[in-house]
Protein backbone atom coordinates (compact mmCIF):
# COMPACT_ATOMS: atom_id res chain seq x y z
CA UNK A 1 0.00 0.00 0.00
CA UNK A 2 2.65 2.30 0.92
CA UNK A 3 4.81 1.81 -2.22
CA UNK A 4 1.07 2.96 -4.18
CA UNK A 5 0.70 5.71 -2.26
CA UNK A 6 4.25 7.30 -3.47
CA UNK A 7 2.95 6.56 -6.75
CA UNK A 8 0.35 8.63 -7.01
CA UNK A 9 2.07 11.41 -5.00
CA UNK A 10 3.60 14.76 -6.65
CA UNK A 11 4.93 16.45 -3.23
CA UNK A 12 6.71 14.38 -0.73
CA UNK A 13 8.39 16.02 2.64
CA UNK A 14 10.26 13.56 4.07
CA UNK A 15 13.07 13.68 6.91
CA UNK A 16 16.83 12.61 5.23
CA UNK A 17 17.81 9.37 6.46
CA UNK A 18 15.97 6.02 6.04
CA UNK A 19 12.95 7.22 6.06
CA UNK A 20 13.54 8.88 2.66
CA UNK A 21 14.40 6.37 0.36
CA UNK A 22 10.48 5.78 0.23
CA UNK A 23 10.52 8.81 -2.47
CA UNK A 24 12.99 6.36 -4.71
CA UNK A 25 9.61 5.42 -5.52
CA UNK A 26 7.63 8.46 -6.41
CA UNK A 27 6.53 9.40 -10.08
CA UNK A 28 8.61 10.50 -13.01
CA UNK A 29 8.34 14.33 -12.53
CA UNK A 30 7.58 14.28 -8.52
CA UNK A 31 9.54 16.64 -6.34
CA UNK A 32 10.77 15.47 -3.15
CA UNK A 33 11.49 18.05 -0.28
CA UNK A 34 14.16 16.33 1.95
CA UNK A 35 14.24 18.11 5.33
CA UNK A 36 18.35 18.93 6.34
CA UNK A 37 20.05 18.41 9.47
CA UNK A 38 21.54 20.60 11.54
CA UNK A 39 25.43 19.56 12.24
CA UNK A 40 26.55 21.41 15.43
CA UNK A 41 29.93 21.10 14.12
CA UNK A 42 30.44 22.74 11.09
CA UNK A 43 27.19 25.35 12.28
CA UNK A 44 25.13 24.49 9.44
CA UNK A 45 22.48 22.86 7.36
CA UNK A 46 23.45 19.62 6.01
CA UNK A 47 22.07 17.52 3.32
CA UNK A 48 23.04 13.90 4.52
CA UNK A 49 22.57 11.59 1.54
CA UNK A 50 22.57 13.97 -1.75
CA UNK A 51 25.41 12.47 -3.56
CA UNK A 52 23.16 9.27 -3.44
CA UNK A 53 20.13 10.96 -5.17
CA UNK A 54 21.93 12.72 -7.54
CA UNK A 55 21.18 10.86 -10.11
CA UNK A 56 17.40 10.56 -9.98
CA UNK A 57 17.28 12.57 -12.72
CA UNK A 58 13.27 11.81 -13.29
CA UNK A 59 12.56 13.77 -9.40
CA UNK A 60 12.73 17.30 -8.77
CA UNK A 61 14.95 17.46 -5.44
CA UNK A 62 14.78 19.79 -3.53
CA UNK A 63 16.79 20.45 0.09
CA UNK A 64 14.54 22.36 3.12
CA UNK A 65 17.39 23.73 5.20
CA UNK A 66 17.33 23.20 8.81
CA UNK A 67 18.42 25.57 11.30
CA UNK A 68 19.58 25.19 15.15
CA UNK A 69 16.81 26.80 16.35
CA UNK A 70 14.11 24.05 15.33
CA UNK A 71 16.16 21.98 17.66
CA UNK A 72 14.99 24.48 20.64
CA UNK A 73 11.57 22.97 21.03
CA UNK A 74 12.04 19.31 20.97
CA UNK A 75 10.85 16.82 22.97
CA UNK A 76 13.17 13.77 22.44
CA UNK A 77 16.52 16.16 23.30
CA UNK A 78 18.76 15.50 25.41
CA UNK A 79 18.37 11.60 24.98
CA UNK A 80 18.53 11.95 20.80
CA UNK A 81 22.07 13.44 20.53
CA UNK A 82 25.17 12.01 19.66
CA UNK A 83 27.51 12.01 22.40
CA UNK A 84 31.07 14.02 21.75
CA UNK A 85 33.31 10.98 22.03
CA UNK A 86 31.04 9.02 19.56
CA UNK A 87 33.40 8.22 16.48
CA UNK A 88 30.98 9.51 14.38
CA UNK A 89 30.71 12.87 16.49
CA UNK A 90 32.83 15.03 14.09
CA UNK A 91 31.39 14.25 11.03
CA UNK A 92 27.87 14.46 11.86
CA UNK A 93 27.04 16.20 15.28
CA UNK A 94 25.14 15.55 17.87
CA UNK A 95 21.73 16.43 16.64
CA UNK A 96 21.48 13.86 13.90
CA UNK A 97 19.18 11.51 15.04
CA UNK A 98 17.04 14.27 16.95
CA UNK A 99 13.30 15.38 16.13
CA UNK A 100 12.91 18.76 14.43
CA UNK A 101 10.46 21.15 15.46
CA UNK A 102 9.30 24.36 13.12
CA UNK A 103 8.13 27.45 15.01
CA UNK A 104 7.09 28.85 11.99
CA UNK A 105 5.72 26.85 9.07
CA UNK A 106 6.43 30.34 6.79
CA UNK A 107 10.36 28.99 5.56
CA UNK A 108 8.36 25.17 4.49
CA UNK A 109 5.04 26.77 2.97
CA UNK A 110 7.90 28.79 1.09
CA UNK A 111 9.20 25.89 -0.24
CA UNK A 112 6.28 23.94 -0.81
CA UNK A 113 4.53 26.67 -2.43
CA UNK A 114 7.51 26.84 -5.11
CA UNK A 115 7.37 23.06 -5.41
CA UNK A 116 3.76 23.51 -6.48
CA UNK A 117 4.46 25.83 -9.23
CA UNK A 118 7.30 23.89 -10.89
CA UNK A 119 5.42 20.91 -10.61
CA UNK A 120 2.30 23.25 -12.24
CA UNK A 121 4.58 24.39 -15.17
CA UNK A 122 5.77 21.10 -15.69
CA UNK A 123 2.36 19.35 -16.34
CA UNK A 124 0.39 22.53 -17.91
CA UNK A 125 -1.51 23.02 -15.56
CA UNK A 126 -2.64 26.01 -12.56
CA UNK A 127 -1.63 25.47 -9.04
CA UNK A 128 -4.98 25.25 -6.33
CA UNK A 129 -3.63 27.72 -3.57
Amino acid sequence: MQLQAMAKTDILITPCGGTGTVLLFLPPGATAIVMNYWDNVSIKSVQMEAIYYWNLEYLDMQYFPVLAEDYELTTDRPACEKPANDPHYENQGSLIHCNVYLKSLHRLEHTVGNALHRWAVRHHKQPDL
